[in-house]
C-alpha cells in the first residue's frame, strides 16, 4: 500500500460550501485542473459511478465508495490487480476548516499504478485544493 496525504486549513468557508463543490462532479474541471470533463448521471452518493477524462489520458470511471454529506467522500478507480482511492475529508478546527485529501493505492500491481498515475495525482492535490477552496467561497 502507498498513501500520500495533503491537509490545509481554510478560513471563511463552510463544510456545506466545500461539499457543494465536491458533489458537483459535472463541474469538477473548475477545480480539478487536470480534468477535461467529468460526468455523473444521478445523485452524488455511495455506489454512484462517474466518468471523467484526465487531460492527455483516456476516459475513466470511478465509483464513490463512501459519501457522508458535509464530512467526507471516497472515490475509487479500479484497474487489474490495483485500486486508487481519493479520500476527501473535512473537519472544523479552532483555526478553521481542515480539508484533507489522501491518494491511496492498494493491490499487487499498486507499485505500477503509483508510478503511472498515483505520484502525478498526489502532486496535483495541493493546487487542486486551493482551487476547490476558491470556488467554494463563491458558493452561497
Amino acid at each position: 500500500m502507498w498513501i500520500k496525504t495533503h491537509s490545509v486549513i481554510a478560513k471563511n468557508v463552510t463544510p456545506e460550501q466545500i461539499w457543494a463543490v465536491w458533489a458537483d462532479i459535472n463541474n469538477r474541471p473548475a477545480w480539478d485542473l487536470d480534468t477535461e470533463w467529468a460526468e455523473l448521471k444521478g445523485p452524488f452518493k455511495k455506489r454512484a459511478v462517474f466518468r471523467f477524462k484526465p487531460k492527455g489520458g483516456p476516459k475513466l470511471s470511478m465509483t464513490i465508495t463512501e459519501a457522508t454529506p458535509n464530512v467526507s467522500f471516497t472515490d475509487c478507480y479500479k484497474c487489474p490487480l490495483a485500486k486508487l482511492y481519493g479520500i476527501h475529508s473535512m473537519k472544523q478546527t479552532e483555526e478553521g476548516l481542515q480539508i484533507t485529501v489522501s491518494i491511496k493505492i492498494t493491490g499487487l500491481l499498486g507499485f505500477l499504478l503509483r508510478k503511472i498515475i498515483g505520484e502525478k495525482v498526489a502532486a496535483e492535490v495541493p493546487a487542486q485544493t486551493q482551487e476547490l477552496i476558491k470556488l467554494a467561497m463563491k458558493q452561497k
